[in-house]
């Protein structure tokens, strides 16, 4: 027991249901520090997921989780008490389905926290993120999904993905953010939808040598990051604002290169 309000056990479960996921505190310009391994009970269909409780868990053979769940239950009724009778743990889990309606066969996704200071966003890469969770933990995963406090678009198109990845680290959305910023939010700089308010992403369009450029723009500094993380040559380890800096220190030209084109993408 952590607090009044959160719990903590260890047992065994079905690896499937193991899943790789970032927080917002994970989160770097046109990258990530470190991905994350959680537990959901979920099954991909055909349309998204299927959230399993104890009892449905259970009846499919699904008989370690069945437990785990079953002690997560109680402990949710317990600590909630009569709130719980409003809105069980499965409902808390899958808010708004913050989580059945993500895609299971998606490859990217461009992701962005709720909270931004200085706009950012980043490509995940499915396939490469589940080698990195199973490098990093020794166990296989499922899939990503996104955590509650950011926010994606989902898309197989690897182009498109790099694309509104650049936009979305260009310096124009910033601007047009701040006046927002400061007026409505003061020291709470929750942009959620507000970037798609004050800045017209056109649609990623192949033919259009702009476009192109940008998509190679993000490939190339996702590459960067990446590969810096690697070398130490960033410091993963560094308090999250520093490091988010150090990032832009160090694609300075190509961020520049990207505001560029930008300027004349974005209505």
């Amino acid at each position: 027991m952590t607090s009044h309000n959160a719990f903590r056990y260890k047992g065994t479960v079905e690896a499937q249901f193991l899943y790789a996921t970032l927080l917002g505190d994970d989160m770097l310009p046109f990258g990530y520090r470190q991905v994350r391994l959680v537990l959901l009970p979920i099954v991909p269909t055909a349309n998204g997921y299927e959230l399993l409780n104890a009892e449905t868990a259970r009846a499919q053979g699904y008989t370690r989780l069945a437990e785990w769940l079953e002690r997560a239950e109680n402990e949710w009724k317990r600590l909630r008490e009569q709130k719980a009778e409003k809105m069980d743990i499965y409902q808390r889990l899958d808010y708004s389905r913050g989580i059945t309606a993500q895609s299971p066969t998606a490859r990217y996704r461009v992701v962005y926290p709720n909270f931004q200071r200085v706009s950012f966003a980043s490509v995940v890469d499915v396939e490469q993120v589940k080698q990195e969770a199973q490098q990093r933990y020794g166990v296989p995963v499922s899939g990503f999904i996104v955590e509650s406090a950011l926010y994606a678009c989902e898309t197989n198109d690897a182009e498109e993905a790099h694309y509104l990845c650049a936009l979305l680290n260009a310096s124009v959305i910033d601007e047009r953010l701040g006046a927002l910023r400061r007026k409505e939010q003061k020291t709470h700089p929750n942009v959620h939808k507000k970037i798609f308010d004050v800045a017209v992403l056109p649609l990623y369009e192949a033919g259009d040598a702009r476009h192109r450029a940008l998509a190679a723009l993000g490939r190339v500094c996702a590459l960067r990051v990446r590969e810096a993380l690697a070398s130490g040559a960033l410091d993963g380890r560094l308090e999250i604002g520093v490091l988010r800096r150090r990032v832009r220190e160090l694609l300075a030209s190509e961020l520049a290169e990207v505001d560029r084109l930008a300027r004349g993408v974005v209505g």
